[in-house]
């Protein structure tokens, strides 16, 4: 394996009251997110900091030249993770709402409850996400769709998507066309019917 093949762990840490991060290297492949550990300061005692990132490097691609990137000390004690109490270093990931897009661009509304299972599924183990739900989930109202002798043959419902900027849209759970207002029918469910809501 050659010089620049080899591989180091790269910790970024921010200390106490400071937004400013700093580059440290570490062996112990169990450091995470949030871990506070003790670091050394040049001309001072070392102190406590909280990992805010772990990433795996090489020499080539390393954010400071490894040998000159002082090692952490150790995980700090009980008593000094306590001074970190309530931070939390992770990105927040608003699961309660997305961008979808319209024929006059993008909007942002709010999910559903099975939308937000799915991403807890496929996020939930991420260690450096932190997913938040800022926004109720949205309601959804039944609807029929009509074949095209006029008669109802299939069940769906209306999900109202609540906007941020105040505005509502409803989208079919059948076609996923998006609507400006609800009606009794789906207008896309059936070619002979005529409803007068205005597609986006």
């Amino acid at each position: 394996m050659g010089l620049f093949n080899k591989k180091y762990i790269y910790v970024s840490v921010c200390f106490q009251n400071s937004s400013r991060s700093y580059a440290y290297r570490t062996e112990d492949k169990s450091i995470k997110i949030n871990d506070v550990v003790m670091v050394p300061v040049p001309g001072e005692a070392a102190k406590p900091a909280i990992v805010t990132k772990v990433q795996i490097c090489t020499e080539k691609d390393a954010p400071y030249p490894p040998d000159k990137t002082k090692m952490i000390i150790g995980r700090a004690d009980r008593k000094t993770r306590k001074l970190f109490d309530g931070v939390d270093m992770r990105m927040p990931m608003d699961i309660s709402i997305k961008s979808v897009q319209t024929t006059n661009g993008h909007a942002v509304v709010v999910t559903d409850k099975e939308e937000r299972r799915r991403l807890k599924e496929q996020l939930g183990k991420r260690k450096d996400i932190k997913l938040i739900e800022t926004q109720p989930i949205s309601k959804a109202c039944s609807i029929v769709s009509r074949d095209d002798a006029g008669k109802p043959v299939r069940r769906g419902y209306w999900k109202v998507q609540e906007h941020i900027n105040g505005d509502v849209t409803w989208q079919c759970s059948r076609c996923k066309s998006i609507f400006q207002y609800r009606e009794a029918f789906c207008p896309k469910g059936s070619k002979k019917y005529v409803g007068v809501a205005h597609c986006l």
